[in-house]
């Protein structure tokens, strides 16, 4: 492998590990159980990061009463917070298929959770700068940054060994 593709190669494996931290600790603060956290290619592109709500700290009354809207914005943070963690400690790294879905996914889930696309689309500004904000607190973006430095060292880190990482620093 060419030098240059091999600094390719990293600046992906980078981009990837600050993304795929930004969806875990996104995740984990919003009571999603992790499952295995990765930047290892999961189809095109580097990462991949499985939420499985395993009803850990879920409020049932709350599903209950909580409007679709509210599960869907809740969602949509969770896949809009991958790409704002890269672009917020990344800021010159590339943007991928990757980054462009999960932006289109939550764009989508706001439009339809809002029934229009001017309410979706100002819910979707409003929550990225919300999530930048987020990732600027200290605690938070502590515990992203400690994330996306282990999946860069290790390739792979199991649910359990991701929320540890998460808990030590927030």
């Amino acid at each position: 492998m060419t030098r240059s593709k091999r600094k390719m190669r990293a600046k992906h494996y980078f981009a990837a590990a600050f993304r795929e931290a930004g969806h875990a600790v996104a995740a984990w603060d919003r009571g999603v159980m992790l499952m295995p956290v990765s930047i290892f290619p999961n189809g095109p592109g580097a990462g991949k990061n499985v939420w499985n709500d395993a009803l850990r700290n879920v409020d049932f009354e709350w599903v209950k009463t909580a409007g679709s809207s509210v599960l869907a914005e809740r969602l949509a943070e969770i896949l809009m917070a991958g790409p704002v963690a890269q672009q917020y400690f990344l800021p010159a790294s590339p943007r991928g298929d990757v980054h462009r879905n999960r932006l289109r996914q939550s764009r989508r889930l706001l439009d339809a959770a809002a029934g229009d696309r001017t309410a979706g689309k100002s819910s979707y500004e409003r929550m990225g700068r919300e999530l930048e904000r987020y990732f600027r607190r200290g605690d938070m973006g502590r515990a992203a940054t400690a994330l996306a430095k282990t999946l860069l060292l290790d390739g792979t880190v199991s649910g359990d060994d991701a929320a540890a990482i998460v808990e030590a620093n927030v």
